[in-house]
């Protein structure tokens, strides 16, 4: 079928070869012509010895949006030039043209891909969606961007999966069948964790990333590269990964005329825009809503992933939190946090159970009170921290409590490095808390939107307001946020009214609940009226961006040491550099009592 423009592109820089898909008015969606094109590209980069390193990329947006099942270049019923010993599927009737046509488009075409005997690396940013991943999935290695996200939801067709079943050797079985019956979106931060993506890195290094490792596969061997991969993939197939496909795909086909017979429609009468439909609305229906009952359900959860104490934060004035309160006491919980508007009727309860009671405060006068109500320990943090905080920098604010409590005190505000632990323990303080350095990292479940906004803000744009919501609260500065702080009290109200009916269905609470959190805050906050409206509706806006994933539309609460933080490690990553840090400042602690 010919087309304005090819379907594919191709450059080769010094040993690399980088083949982009050329659909982006389409996401890249895989029409028979681009498969045939794709098949001349990997055939050329194969036939040019120059040719080291085979990287394969989307333009525009997407990666690519899978399969083509509706866009005008659909080309379902033309003839290529085959390339795998299957015969003309076009004049066949039934379900013989789309087992035919699908043997050699699909799953042969990715099997030869898969075996080409010189390394690949998928370029992976935006959708990698359904046919998508199985591109991905034919390479040796996935790099994938921060915005990355993978899916295979046709189980909605009545499907198992796409073609080219290599879910359960991608992911492990039990994430494969979650993948798989859910249809959700895979965050490339999580495709890491399983083992599916060899790298997450920011959008703009994307590139750079991968040309730099493919420039590293390049100088070794020829023969040896070919064959560690065919040894390799030759081990897969040991462990049943052909023979796997061989039945998932018949079974895959039996959907198809199950399909067809029950609806008229082998693809159960999807196309393109009802599948990007159905995905949109389950989208909206993901983000987290923290009711009691989902609070509980993560406090389940994560008992039966370990038999460690862990410990659980709350504010003792949301919705639901007499339900919170008593799922802690009855399943033993061996700590609580909080900060704002304590209950002592609450902690009265934890301290008859022996549940450790650990607060946040950002004041001196807060600590004390904290301490007469019964705190173990205290997290004290100073202003340069993120959310709400105080007027007292850090260092200042941790000698003058340290000076008058008599429980261990852990220091926050502006920490992220070992420098920093060794720094308050020399204060003083027991350890450090951090929150943006966590949050800003691979396994934080923030959006990657969100997180590309926290990596790319400075210093001077994470400034404290109490406009958003009454309280003095240290914000990245976005045009949201700059608009509220310009607002008049006329504004701020009727801003603060609309919120307050969002958190409402976030929450499920009812008006009952929204009065008792506002007359909470009211009386423990020392807030006016108009204070403690903005107050009890401020998740309904932080939701947007550290939930939804709108970093603009919404507001991000960030410690000012956001501004200086460059990278997106794992935890592993950032508690071992922790930890190397602080051995460093402890050697020099030592040399310095050495000279004294």
């Amino acid at each position: 079928m010919p087309r304005s423009k090819p379907t594919i592109t191709y450059k080769k820089k010094d040993e690399i070869a980088v083949i982009s898909m050329n659909r982006p008015e389409y996401n890249n969606a895989q029409n028979g012509k681009m498969t045939y094109d794709l098949d001349k590209a990997f055939k050329r980069a194969i036939d040019d010895d120059e040719v080291k390193v085979i990287v394969l990329k989307g333009n525009g947006k997407h990666f690519s949006a899978g399969h083509d099942i509706g866009t005008p270049g659909r080309d379902v019923d033309v003839e290529y030039d085959r390339k795998s010993m299957w015969y003309d599927h076009t004049n066949k009737p039934g379900g013989e043209f789309w087992y035919v046509r699908e043997q050699e488009v699909y799953l042969n075409m990715c099997r030869r891909w898969r075996d080409m005997p010189k390394p690949t690396i998928a370029m992976v940013h935006g959708a990698c969606v359904a046919g998508g991943c199985m591109l991905a999935w034919v390479c040796d290695l996935i790099i994938a961007s921060e915005d990355a996200f993978f899916a295979d939801p046709v189980v909605r067709m009545g499907i198992p999966g796409v073609e080219y079943f290599a879910h359960p050797y991608e992911l492990n079985p039990r994430i494969a069948k979650e993948f798989l019956f859910l249809g959700e979106r895979m965050s490339s931060s999580r495709a890491y964790e399983m083992g599916m993506v060899n790298k997450v890195v920011p959008l703009k290094n994307l590139e750079s990333t991968v040309m730099e490792m493919a420039k590293k596969i390049s100088a070794m061997p020829r023969l040896g590269l070919t064959l560690t991969k065919q040894a390799i993939n030759h081990v897969e197939d040991l462990q049943g990964k052909r023979n796997g496909m061989e039945a998932a795909f018949a079974w895959h086909h039996f959907s198809h005329a199950h399909n067809d017979l029950t609806t008229g429609n082998v693809l159960s009468g999807f196309d393109a825009k009802k599948m990007a439909k159905s995905q949109r609305t389950k989208t909206k229906k993901t983000p987290t809503k923290k009711t009691a009952q989902e609070a509980i359900e993560m406090i389940d959860e994560t008992m039966s992933l370990t038999n460690k104490p862990f410990g659980i934060n709350f504010h003792m004035f949301q919705p639901g939190a007499d339900e919170i309160v008593q799922a802690v006491l009855d399943k033993k919980i061996k700590a609580v946090s909080y900060s704002r508007s304590p209950t002592p009727d609450y902690i009265k309860a934890f301290k008859q159970q022996g549940i450790i009671c650990i607060p946040t405060v950002g004041a001196l006068k807060h600590a004390i009170k904290a301490e007469q109500l019964g705190a173990d320990a205290l997290v004290i943090q100073g202003s340069e921290g993120g959310g709400h905080t105080g007027s007292t920098p850090t260092t200042l604010l941790l000698s003058s409590v340290l000076e008058n409590v008599h429980i261990p005190v852990v220091a926050a505000g502006g920490f992220r490095d070992g420098s920093g632990l060794a720094a308050s323990i020399a204060w003083g303080a027991c350890g450090i808390a951090m929150g943006t350095r966590f949050m800003m990292t691979q396994e934080s479940p923030v959006p990657s939107e969100t997180k590309k906004a926290y990596v790319s803000a400075e210093v001077d744009e994470i400034k404290i307001t109490k406009k958003f919501d009454g309280l003095s609260h240290r914000l990245i500065f976005n045009k949201y946020i700059k608009k509220i702080d310009r607002s008049n009290p006329i504004s701020l109200f009727l801003m603060s009214v609309t919120s307050a009916w969002k958190y409402k269905q976030i929450t499920k609470a009812s008006f009952g609940d929204l009065l008792k959190s506002f007359f909470a805050m009211l009386k423990g906050d020392d807030l006016t009226i108009s204070q403690s409206i903005m107050s009890a509706n401020s998740p309904a806006i932080i939701q947007k961006a550290m939930v939804e994933g709108s970093p603009h539309e919404g507001a991000m609460p960030s410690g000012q040491v956001a501004g200086i933080i460059t990278n997106l490690p794992s935890c592993k990553e950032l508690i071992d550099q922790i930890m190397g840090e602080f051995n460093i400042a402890a050697k020099n602690f030592k040399k310095i009592e050495e000279k004294s």
